[in-house]
């Protein structure tokens, strides 16, 4: 019992709440495994079980948990635009030419920064 009281002391209230609803889902989904002896009521019990932490994940989540994120995703898809920027400049022209062709316009040449 020392043990676990001292895993618990060593927790945030976060990760103690985490913990705890935890055992609580697992326990929830053993007891209807026991009962009803059917892997379709358990999978959905388990199912259910799974979303329930995905909508709570906030709360035992750090504040600034997505912030990181959102600016890692930006800079990938900046990056990735920036450095694709010849393949779909060209391909862009490829497809638009035809179609501005049957209106008879014209798309100014394009000029790449290298040689």
């Amino acid at each position: 019992m020392s043990f676990l009281s001292n895993l618990l002391q060593g927790l945030s209230g976060r990760r103690r709440l985490f913990l705890f609803a935890l055992l609580v889902a697992l326990s929830a989904v053993l007891l209807t495994l026991w009962a009803s002896d059917d892997l379709l009521t358990t999978s959905v019990v388990g199912g259910i079980v799974v979303l329930l932490f995905a909508l709570a994940s906030p709360l035992w989540r750090p504040r600034d948990y997505g912030r990181m994120r959102v600016r890692l995703y930006s800079l990938a898809i900046i990056s990735g635009t920036a450095l694709s920027y010849g393949f779909w400049s060209a391909s862009l022209t490829a497809i638009a030419q035809p179609f501005l062709g049957h209106f008879e316009l014209n798309l100014p040449q394009l000029r790449y920064l290298w040689p």
